[in-house]
């Protein structure tokens, strides 16, 4: 029994949101009494959410360090990081001479760090309501990013 039962839930459980997993364990339950097996499948969706909630952690974690040390980059490159903005490093010497790479580099270095911030705040969601945080913090980085290409379109002309 208990080995029907585990092919039955591999088979349709595991590829299923968390309601189906636990009506496959109920109706296994039920039809052939694996109690035991029960026992076994809880704590292995147990941890199974908790490996999922730690990776969505963890890439929240990733992007909010990526962003920072991409954006002290920026800020500390004293100009030379301008060479990495689209667009920028396609202008003629005559039209890079009309910029201060300095005070751009440091601009875009620090919105790149305040970028990495809803990254954080995706983690402290992420804590209580699994996955989330990381789709909250990607909604807020790409407002951001929309409007820093605004600002950027504004600028220019």
């Amino acid at each position: 029994h208990q080995l029907w039962c585990e092919g039955f839930l591999r088979r349709h459980a595991f590829k299923r949101s968390c309601r189906w997993q636990v009506l496959c364990v109920k109706k296994c339950t039920k039809v052939l009494g694996c109690g035991s097996m029960m026992i076994k499948i809880n704590r292995y969706l147990t941890e199974r959410k908790e490996l999922d909630n730690m990776f969505i952690i963890i890439y929240d974690f990733s992007m909010a360090v990526l962003m920072f040390l991409f954006g002290i980059y920026f800020y500390k490159s004293k100009g030379k990081a301008a060479r990495f903005l689209s667009g920028y490093n396609m202008k003629s010497e005559e039209e890079r001479k009309k910029y201060d790479e300095n005070a751009m580099c440091k601009a875009y270095g620090k919105r790149m760090m305040v970028m990495s911030l809803p990254f954080i705040v995706g983690i402290i969601i992420d804590i209580q309501y699994q996955g989330t945080g990381c789709l909250i913090a990607w909604m807020i980085w790409l407002i951001m990013f929309i409007s820093l290409l605004i600002d950027r379109h504004k600028r220019e002309r």
